[in-house]
């Protein structure tokens, strides 16, 4: 998949705001990680699950500011961040927030 022809600014948006709704209890990102490496699992959102409904509930909806983004939102392969190599270091460790903000972080 070509990531240079999709909206990553409203991917992400709508991702994180998801999350953030998901892990907003205080302590809940570090309880999940340990539970997570407890068990051996990957974590799983329950909340945003890896499913197109995820992205749109209703993707049979014939809006058309809804249908211009059933075509190529169908076309998503649901991946971890740990798979997208441009998102590691050199040791090949998941690095998506490894360094301070910075104002060429923004591109």
């Amino acid at each position: 998949m070509d990531f240079k022809d999709i909206d990553m600014g409203e991917l992400g948006r709508n991702i994180l705001a998801k999350v953030l709704k998901a892990t907003s209890t205080q302590g809940a990102y570090t309880d999940v990680q340990e539970e997570c490496e407890f068990r051996g699992v990957a974590f799983t959102d329950e909340a945003f699950p890896a499913e197109k409904t995820s992205l749109m509930h209703n993707w049979e909806d014939p809006a058309e500011d809804i249908q211009e983004k059933v075509e190529e939102w169908g076309k998503f392969t649901w991946i971890r961040a740990g798979d997208v190599e441009e998102l590691n270091d050199d040791e090949g460790e998941l690095a998506i927030f490894a360094d301070d903000i910075t104002p060429s972080d923004i591109q």
